[in-house]
């Protein structure tokens, strides 16, 4: 840890448009979404990939876990994963004019595993699979929930489960401080 209680990968993280930060720095992405006028009702969450691999889960988690909290514009969730071969036809589903959040999990250096990238800009699913999805979001959040080994597969099936909810569950809760739905349903009243 460096001084001023950054480490030096968040304090150096700025690089083509991306932050890398802990999971402190998930409000203050959330705060610029804000101020930058997302609100709860525009803001569709499209939380990518699988419930049979625990690295891959990170994205049905966190939709699932927004939708047990109330939010209704959420694709991905362990019902209903927004894996590779359904991420087309359920991006059909966002309304033009939408803002959308991409989430997902990655495998980056071992240093960053449990930090997120932040970033105004679409997440490129499968990437590292060497699978051509298209690009999803115009905000993203890409959990790094493990070292990349050379096979992105095989670690993410192998990625402990219990820091792939941990992320997930730091992802709501952010979402939930600066997006509270009690704000978004008194809104909808006036």
């Amino acid at each position: 840890m460096m001084p001023g209680g950054k480490s030096a990968m968040e304090r150096n993280s700025c690089l083509g448009g991306k932050k890398i930060v802990r999971e402190h720095g998930l409000i203050p992405f959330f705060k610029l979404m804000a101020e930058d006028g997302v609100n709860t009702s525009g803001l569709w969450f499209v939380c990518i990939g699988t419930d049979r691999s625990s690295g891959d889960s990170l994205g049905p988690l966190t939709g699932t876990l927004l939708m047990e909290a109330g939010y209704a514009n959420v694709i991905g969730t362990l019902a209903e994963p927004c894996d590779s071969d359904r991420l087309p036809r359920l991006l059909q589903r966002i309304p033009a004019g939408a803002v959308v959040l991409g989430i997902d999990a990655c495998v980056g250096r071992p240093e960053a595993v449990g930090y997120f990238r932040l970033a105004r800009e679409p997440i490129e699913p499968g990437r590292s699979m060497g699978r051509p999805l298209p690009p999803v979001g115009d905000w993203s959040i890409a959990a790094i929930v493990c070292e990349n080994k050379g096979n992105p597969a095989f670690v993410l099936q192998r990625t402990p489960l219990n820091r792939v909810l941990t992320m997930a569950r730091d992802i709501v809760k952010a979402v939930q401080n600066v997006f509270p739905l009690a704000v978004a349903e008194e809104s909808m009243k006036r």
